[in-house]
């Protein structure tokens, strides 16, 4: 499923949700800029996507995996210090450095960085790089939320 970079969420609501940004939405024919990211941020990045006992970014779980849309990538996963998440399988949503919304974007953000060269907007990567994985922080709940009143 495509959705342009900063475009407003939408998935699955009648009506956007303005204070969240939608990120790595990527399909394989559309075009995605792409370049180097912030040494650290892929590191960052996947302990947002994997967790721990006071943070959980993820939301909209669901039982499988959606592959890669850009290649025949094969199932996907990331593993740090022996946790693992596959990818596809849930998206997170990361506050915005200012405090004033959220960035909702597929877990395969990571993969699409990584291996495809994707090159996030600037203040998704610094929501990333600013995000305090020692505080508490349960996405679904903020999710539940955001979406009132857009269904």
């Amino acid at each position: 499923m495509f959705y342009e970079d900063l475009s407003h969420y939408c998935y699955y609501l009648k009506t956007p949700v303005e204070t969240v940004r939608n990120v790595g939405w990527l399909e394989k024919d559309q075009p995605y800029k792409t370049g180097k990211v912030l040494d650290g941020f892929l590191s960052k990045l996947s302990n947002i996507i994997l967790g721990n006992d006071s943070v959980d970014a993820q939301v909209n779980r669901i039982r499988s995996a959606h592959p890669c849309a850009l290649s025949d990538c094969g199932a996907l996963e990331i593993e740090v210090n022996g946790r693992r998440c596959s990818l596809g399988a849930a998206e997170i949503w990361v506050p915005s450095k200012d405090g004033s919304g959220f960035f909702a974007a597929p877990s395969m953000v990571y993969h699409y960085v990584e291996k495809h060269s994707y090159s996030p907007p600037q203040d998704f990567v610094s929501a990333v790089m600013n995000f305090d994985l020692s505080m508490p922080y349960k996405a679904q709940d903020i999710y539940l939320n955001e979406i009132k009143g857009h269904f």
